[in-house]
């Protein structure tokens, strides 16, 4: 109960400046898109010509979301009876990160995965994932809320098929100064990415800019004194838990998503009944990303806290009231930008208030 009154409070902080004007109805893609079907699966397959995608994904080829990767690849694979062949690039094998998107519109690669961030100038009206205040009940409910925006009528989503998207679990800030106040940021350097960096300095913190492989060493070497990001990459590969003292717990402030795209020609050459079966394909993958992110969650959790190696420390709610009371202004601020690039934020706002409290409602237990 103490949390939904929470996510009210929070809402009723951030959103209030943002107006009720009337939105478009959010479209609801946790199901999978409707593909008009002119042929039954098996003639489908029979007919289509091989199709090969270099698949370059941005996350580590350790990482443990590679499962849910490699389960799309061979559940395609399978489904077209080897008429389309995935080969996965990792480990910035390809290109470095951020460089995933424009590498798919131009051609290097037929897929991609990736975080939005590294691409803010490709997606303005996404980078409204990244405004604090949405507070999801589980991370089924962050990862369909994005996967449901992922998926609206949005001009910048259009150059490309987007499969699925999913989120992280939320963001916690990973570091070397222990932070109980608003107080104990300020000045403090915080590396961050995309628009979680007028989050970052609104709060009076200094953001810097870096990929999360950079990180390590970043904070090794003091260039920062934290950094933003879920509790999971104390662990493998990522190892930030050799470099921080203190997981500092800041629930409504940050959830960082990723995507799933390929290329709108390789994508056309697919038959619509095939189509279909990928749409399911990819909620299986997001269903699995969910249970994945969940499990190394809490086993990074449960080893900072047995192994002794970091404080956890849970800002209260009074004071994280506080720190969204600052962060009031920056909804009617995301949205003034938007409209100055002719699109409008407001509507995208409203979307995702209902995007978020539609899947809190179905999924908020789970």
């Amino acid at each position: 109960m103490k949390k939904h009154c929470l996510c009210i409070l929070i809402a009723a902080l951030l959103f209030a400046a943002a107006g009720c004007a009337a939105a478009p109805q959010p479209q609801p893609p946790s199901a999978p898109p409707v593909v008009p079907v002119e042929e039954d699966l098996a003639t489908a397959v029979a007919n289509m010509a091989p199709l090969e995608l270099k698949w370059s994904i941005e996350v580590f080829s350790t990482y443990y979301l590679q499962p849910a990767f490699i389960h799309w690849e061979e559940r395609v694979e399978e489904l077209t009876q080897g008429k389309i062949q995935v080969t996965r690039y990792t480990d910035q094998s390809l290109m470095a990160q951020g460089d995933t998107y424009p590498a798919v519109l131009d051609g290097i690669v037929e897929m991609g995965e990736g975080d939005p961030s590294y691409a803010t100038a490709y997606f303005p009206m996404l980078s409204g994932f990244y405004l604090a205040g949405f507070s999801f009940d589980s991370m089924k409910a962050a990862s369909n809320t994005f996967n449901d925006y992922l998926h609206q009528d949005f001009a910048e989503l259009q150059d490309v098929k987007m499969l699925w998207g999913f989120c992280m679990p939320a963001s916690d800030l990973l570091s070397n100064v222990k932070v109980e106040t608003l107080a104990d940021l300020k000045g403090r350097q915080v590396r961050c990415t995309g628009y979680s960096a007028d989050t970052i300095a609104r709060l009076g913190a200094v953001p810097v800019g870096l990929t999360s492989a950079e990180t390590y060493d970043a904070l090794l070497k003091g260039t920062v004194d934290m950094t933003l990001m879920n509790a999971s990459s104390l662990e493998a590969p990522l190892n930030l838990g050799e470099v921080t003292k203190y997981v500092i717990r800041i629930p409504g402030i940050s959830t960082l998503p990723h995507f799933i795209f390929i290329d709108k020609e390789s994508w056309a050459a697919i038959p619509p009944a095939v189509q279909a079966e990928i749409e399911k394909i990819n909620l299986e993958c997001l269903q699995m990303v969910v249970d994945l992110n969940e499990e190394a969650l809490t086993l990074a959790l449960d080893n900072a806290v047995q192994n002794g190696t970091h404080e956890i420390v849970a800002v209260s709610p009074q004071e994280m009231q506080q720190w969204f009371e600052v962060l009031a202004p920056q909804v009617e601020s995301w949205i003034a930008q938007q409209t100055g690039k002719g699109l409008d934020g407001a509507a995208a706002v409203e979307i995702l208030k209902e995007l978020t409290a539609k899947n809190n409602e179905l999924y908020g237990d789970e």
